[in-house]
């Protein structure tokens, strides 16, 4: 959870771009209720011809007793025309604002994606040569693109339905109550969905755990794959030379099929969220259609509010279903996460001293005495004494030339 809140503070210095995402969310989740409020006039007035009727001994705002009582006293084409035009417009203002909060989330997103980047290399620049020893270039550099990439879709997609998604849960459950309370629908109806819904948490949950884990087994699998194309084609002189073509080959074809089983994994996981979750409303469904078909043809229950009643808990299955898979999508963004903050979090083992005196050019010469250096735990020199004169070149060169 701790990583989850660093994660998400990188989004901070964009709040307000998020806020406006938010804003139409709003909006967008808005109009969704407004339009499937319409259904109960379409099928009551329009379809069967009867008026609307609200529960008796229910409060009822004066705005929808005034709203009823002018949809009701309204001739049939009428109301069809007015719906018509109403459902066209709402529909055209609900995209519209879909789009805009598409495309602010997105832009968080890039926005994100652009600073970490930045974060991670700066914090590169600034590490010592021992760090650099103990990790590829390759490694380090799918730090930045390929777990980086990773943070970005979880922001794009992940942070818009954690907000998106109990917006429109909230909407469809008021909406659910509403009827409910106003055309005296049975308890018995909506306990159906309060119980049966949360059973689709446990497995989820379970799902999720396994998924951060081989999300990261499948980064760093990429991480590898990246270090073997790297080495291989910066150094394919010393491949062709040594004739290890068919090495180098089978070599990535091990890492590039391990990395395929990791991923086949992982969406095998993803996808058992969503039958999980539709097998589990499909079973509040048929319990609810048992329970209230009775009500229906004895015409205790508005048959315009019962569909309403359905379509809003069918409209529940996919805020449900895409709050399930946030949860996997989240998993493998800490996957991620995890990888980039090992590197933000490394210490310098050299840091630069306050105070030090400055360097004068040199004049005559540089003279060294009794200088050791090791690699880790093995001394490579051992007790050296050299003067190099100005003008001079001196070198301590290993097996392999480099220096």
């Amino acid at each position: 959870m701790s990583e989850y809140r660093r994660l998400i503070r990188f989004v901070f210095p964009h709040i307000w771009v998020l806020a406006a995402a938010g804003i139409c969310m709003t909006i967008s989740s808005a109009f969704s209720g407004v339009s499937m409020g319409m259904i109960i006039p379409l099928v009551d007035n329009i379809i069967r011809g009867k008026k609307i009727a609200c529960a008796s001994g229910v409060y009822t705002p004066p705005f929808i007793l005034t709203l009823i009582a002018k949809i009701n006293a309204m001739q049939t084409i009428e109301l069809l025309k007015s719906m018509i035009i109403l459902v066209m417009s709402l529909w055209l203002l609900k995209n519209l604002f879909e789009f805009l909060q598409t495309y602010l989330m997105n832009d968080v997103s890039q926005r994100v994606v652009r600073d970490v980047k930045d974060i991670i290399y700066r914090k590169l620049l600034t590490l010592s040569m021992d760090f650099y020893s103990k990790n590829s270039t390759a490694k380090l550099t799918s730090r930045i693109t390929y777990d980086a990439a990773i943070i970005r879709d979880a922001i794009s997609a992940g942070l818009t339905d954690l907000i998106y998604q109990p917006l429109q849960l909230i909407i469809y459950l008021a909406i659910l109550l509403a009827i409910k309370v106003y055309f005296s629908i049975s308890w018995v109806l909506v306990g159906v969905i309060l119980v049966l819904f949360p059973l689709v948490i446990y497995p989820v949950a379970m799902i999720g755990r396994r998924l951060k884990s081989i999300s990261k087994q499948s980064q760093e699998q990429m991480a590898d794959i990246t270090t073997t194309l790297y080495e291989t084609i910066s150094g394919i002189r010393v491949v062709k030379a040594f004739s290890m073509e068919g090495y180098e080959a089978d070599k990535f074809k091990k890492q590039n099929r391990q990395f395929y089983r990791l991923s086949m994994k992982s969406v095998k996981r993803m996808t058992m969220v969503s039958p999980i979750t539709e097998f589990v409303g499909i079973v509040c469904i048929a319990v609810i259609l048992w329970l209230a078909g009775r009500y229906i043809i004895t015409g205790v229950l508005s048959c315009g509010a019962f569909i309403t009643f359905l379509v809003a808990l069918l409209s529940l299955m996919k805020p449900i279903k895409r709050l399930t898979n946030l949860y996997g999508i989240n998993q493998q963004a800490l996957a991620a996460a995890t990888r980039i903050f090992e590197v933000l979090d490394t210490v310098p083992s050299v840091a630069e001293s306050e105070g030090v005196a400055k360097i004068s050019p040199i004049k005559k010469n540089v003279t060294f005495e009794g200088v050791w250096f090791k690699y880790e735990a093995k001394d490579v020199l051992k007790d050296i004494n050299l003067e190099v004169r100005v003008g001079e070149i001196a070198a301590f060169v290993g097996p392999s030339g480099t220096g």
